[in-house]
């Protein structure tokens, strides 16, 4: 069944850093900074909820209304590298919230419309910030590109995986295609190859070449089981933990 992000409506943000924690100039007032923080979650969970409407483009306004409306009194908190770097945090805590609502997971079918948005939405967010953001304090504008710019790569690469997941589940579900694989597998030297792969090293010893030779076999196992997706990825974890990490 394809996913849903309106599945999700009701989901509040996880909790903002308490301005307790912050270590603010002297001369800041406490009152304020708060005033501007219960604003920014007000903002940032109005954009979480819009999201899980999948009304994207009304994030614009959101943007423009809140940046450029901002009141005069609290102006100078942006020229503060502690409030700037609060609002990163917030930042962080809004795009996580927002990818785990989109794309809970990769292996987790999504419309093909729902795809199409996201990756607008990917497009276009970075000229929505530069035009909410025009004549902000260059720290600010710089700590918020960032951080969208690197939200938007996450959500090209997440519906690009599930795209490839989708793609590969359709061939693990097709008994007759994981036959021929299979077959194909078992004519492979794969002795040949695992020491092809060796010689690229600079130091390797036996516990290697059985390492390579074990991991042959477990993927050999999978195809002959016809296994699922979800134990190719598994897999694949596993084999980061026992190789990479």
């Amino acid at each position: 069944m394809a996913f849903s992000p309106r599945s999700k409506l009701g989901t509040l943000l996880p909790d903002f850093p308490d301005i307790k924690d912050l270590k603010l100039p002297p001369n800041v007032p406490e009152d304020k900074v708060l005033t501007f923080l219960m604003m920014y979650r007000t903002h940032c969970q109005r954009i979480l909820d819009t999201v899980i409407r999948a009304n994207f483009d009304e994030i614009q306004s959101f943007l423009v209304h809140f940046w450029q409306g901002m009141p005069q009194h609290l102006l100078p908190l942006l020229n503060i590298n502690a409030i700037v770097t609060l609002v990163g945090v917030c930042d962080s805590i809004l795009y996580k919230a927002i990818a785990s609502v989109l794309m809970p997971s990769v292996l987790q079918a999504l419309p093909e419309s729902l795809t199409q948005v996201i990756r607008k939405f990917a497009r276009q967010l970075d000229d929505w910030l530069n035009y909410a953001l025009y004549s902000l304090p260059e720290n600010l504008c710089k700590v918020k590109f960032d951080l969208a710019r690197r939200f938007c790569q996450l959500l090209r690469r997440q519906t690009s995986l599930n795209h490839l997941c989708q793609a590969a589940r359709t061939v693990t579900q097709n008994r007759e295609i994981t036959s021929q694989m299979s077959e194909d597998w078992l004519n492979i030297d794969l002795n040949s190859i695992v020491k092809q792969t060796l010689y690229t090293m600079d130091h390797y010893s036996e516990k290697d070449h059985k390492t390579i030779a074990n991991l042959c076999r477990e993927f050999e196992r999978l195809l002959e089981d016809q296994a699922p997706v979800e134990c190719y990825l598994e897999w694949l974890d596993t084999m980061v933990d026992r190789c990479v990490v």
